[in-house]
C-alpha cells in the first residue's frame, strides 16, 4: 500500500521557538539526510487526513459500491447511478497514490540529491496531530523536540508570535498536551525525544542519538556555533517575561529529561 512508503523523519514539538528548525539544520548538514520545512509538513499532514478520511468512509461501504459498479457497469443494469464508481478497488489504489504524489515527490527528489534520509518539520502542532502521524504512518519516525517553557516564551515574543497575555492559555494547554503525549510514546522505536539544553550541553551525545535514530550521517556539529533564529538571518534576542508569566509557567511542572 502506498502509505507504507512514507517513511520521513518527522520533526516537531508542541510550541513554537522550541528549537526544530535547529535540529532540521542539523539533519541538512549531514551527508544523506534532507529534511523539508513547515510547507512540505502541511502537504504530509492534509494527504493522512484525506487518505484517512476515504479509508474510513469506503471502509464501511465497500460492499454497497462493489456491488453497484458490478451491476450497473458489467451487466448494464438500469438503477439509481448517483453513487457509481469504478471498480471501487481500483478506484482508491488510485485515490491514494494521488493523496500521496506530492509527499512521494519530497522523497524521490531527496534521493535524487543522494539523501536516503529525508523528512519533514513543524514546530506548535496540536497533541491530536502529532499523535495521528504517529498512529498512521508506520514507517514514519517522530523527533520530538522539548524545551523549557519559559525560554520558548521568551523567544516567541521577541520573535512577535507571543504578543498578548490572553496567548498565554493556549501555549501553556499546549505544552501541557505535548508533554503528556511524549510520556504516552516514551520508549517506542519510531519516537525519539531530544531535549533542547542537551543539544548546547553534551552536543555529541545529542547528535550521536540523532545519527542513530535516523540513520543521518556526518552530522556537523559546528552547526551549533551559528545563532540563527530567524528568516532574516540576525539573532534575535530573547525578550523579558513579566512576573505573571513566570508565576503561570510554574503550573507546567517541566521537568527536563535527565533529571
Amino acid at each position: 500500500m502506498v502509505i507504507d512508503r512514507i517513511n520521513p523523519v518527522i520533526i516537531v514539538s508542541s510550541i513554537v521557538r522550541s528549537g526544530t528548525t535547529l535540529v532540521q539544520r542539523l539533519l541538512n548538514s549531514s551527508d544523506n539526510a534532507l529534511v523539508f520545512g513547515e510547507h512540505s509538513f502541511q502537504d504530509l499532514l492534509e494527504a493522512l487526513n484525506r487518505h484517512l478520511g476515504k479509508s474510513v468512509f469506503f471502509g464501511h461501504h465497500l460492499d454497497y459500491f462493489r456491488s453497484l459498479s458490478d451491476r450497473v457497469i458489467e451487466k448494464g443494469q438500469d438503477l439509481w447511478s448517483a453513487d457509481v464508481l469504478p471498480p471501487i478497488d481500483e478506484y482508491l489504489r488510485e485515490c491514494y497514490a494521488g493523496i500521496w504524489r506530492s509527499t512521494l515527490y519530497h522523497k524521490e527528489f531527496a534521493q535524487s540529491k543522494g539523501r536516503s534520509v529525508w523528512g519533514v518539520k513543524a514546530a506548535g502542532i496540536e497533541r491530536g496531530f502529532a499523535d495521528m502521524l504517529y498512529r498512521n504512518l508506520p514507517n514514519a519516525k517522530i523527533i520530538w523536540i522539548r524545551r523549557d517553557l519559559s525560554d520558548c516564551l521568551a523567544s516567541a515574543k521577541s520573535a512577535g508570535i507571543y504578543t498578548d497575555p490572553s496567548q498565554l492559555d493556549y501555549f501553556l494547554n499546549c505544552f501541557n498536551e505535548g508533554q503528556q503525549l511524549a510520556e504516552s510514546l516514551r520508549g517506542q522505536e519510531r519516537f525519539l525525544e531530544i531535549e533542547y539544553q542537551d543539544l548546547l550541553k553534551n552536543p555529541e551525545e545529542t547528535i550521536e542519538k540523532l545519527s542513530r535514530f535516523t540513520g543521518a550521517k556526518g552530522i556537523r556539529a559546528e552547526v551549533l556555533n551559528k545563532r540563527l533564529n530567524s528568516a532574516t538571518g540576525t539573532y534575535l534576542k530573547p525578550a523579558p517575561l513579566s512576573e505573571v508569566e513566570r508565576e503561570r509557567i510554574k503550573e507546567t511542572q517541566y521537568k527536563p529529561l535527565n533529571q
